[in-house]
């Protein structure tokens, strides 16, 4: 399975090269200025290029949920460790939600109409980053100080 899997996404990354590549050539024989110049032009040029950048994405957002399934049916036992991981992290974001201040007062959040929920997504996002990066180095430095022990 795993070899028609990577047969299969091999043959879809050399079809979005070629078709881009193909995208790339026809900007070149418009010519710069007939693109600059005609909006007609533009979105005939322009719109396969994000068709392309769309498919890839929907592509890779498929991989990344249905590999990830087939794995957990596969393995349930390492499974059930990566739920814990997923569960941890989910529980550590509701920490740095609930810690987060939603306030909008101030001049920057006047300026640019910060409302309080775009405050506390942002708050939440800081506080997450700030929680994560602590567990990381603070596990960095508890295995180095085990390993000098052993």
């Amino acid at each position: 399975m795993d070899k028609m899997i990577h047969k299969i996404s091999r043959i879809l990354a050399i079809l979005l090269m070629v078709v881009g590549a193909i995208y790339i050539i026809i900007v070149w024989s418009k010519g710069e200025t007939a693109i600059k110049e005609n909006p007609g032009v533009q979105s005939s040029i322009l719109n396969p290029f994000f068709y392309d950048t769309y498919i890839a994405f929907f592509i890779c957002l498929a991989a990344a949920l249905i590999f990830p399934v087939i794995f957990m049916v596969s393995n349930p036992k390492n499974a059930i460790r990566a739920l814990v991981g997923i569960g941890l992290l989910l529980i550590v974001a509701g920490i740095s939600y609930g810690i987060a201040d939603s306030s909008n007062t101030g001049e920057i959040f006047e300026k640019y109409q910060i409302t309080t929920a775009q405050s506390k997504n942002v708050g939440t996002g800081l506080y997450l980053t700030y929680i994560l990066g602590f567990l990381t180095v603070a596990t960095l430095v508890y295995f180095e100080v085990v390993k000098l022990f052993k």
